[in-house]
C-alpha cells in the first residue's frame, strides 16, 4: 500500500522532521486509519536511502496518518511516496 506525505508535524515555532502527516487513498475515515495503527512505513529517496518509521495514529476524522520515523525526513520529502507494509 502507497501512502503520500502531505506535511510535517508543527506546532507555532517548532516543526517535528520525524513526524509527518501522510494520507492513503484508499482510506478516507477515521475508522479504516485506526486498522493501518502500528503497521511499518518506509521512505526511499531520491538517492537511495531507505527511512524506516511506524504508523503511531490518526490525524483528524478524513483518513489522515500519522507517522514517526527513526530519523528526521528532508525538506524535499513533502509530496513523495512512502510503503506501508
Amino acid at each position: 500500500m502507497k501512502g503520500i506525505i502531505q506535511n510535517f508535524r508543527r506546532g507555532l515555532g517548532v516543526t517535528a522532521q520525524n513526524h509527518v502527516v501522510v494520507s492513503v487513498p484508499s482510506v478516507s475515515t477515521k475508522t479504516q486509519a485506526l486498522k493501518l495503527l502500528g503497521k511499518k512505513t518506509v521512505f526511499k529517496s531520491v538517492g537511495g536511502k531507505t527511512i524506516a518509521g511506524k504508523i503511531t495514529g490518526t490525524h483528524g476524522t478524513n483518513g489522515l496518518l500519522m507517522v514517526r520515523f527513526i530519523r528526521g525526513l528532508p525538506g524535499q520529502a513533502l509530496g513523495m511516496p512512502v510503503v506501508i507494509q
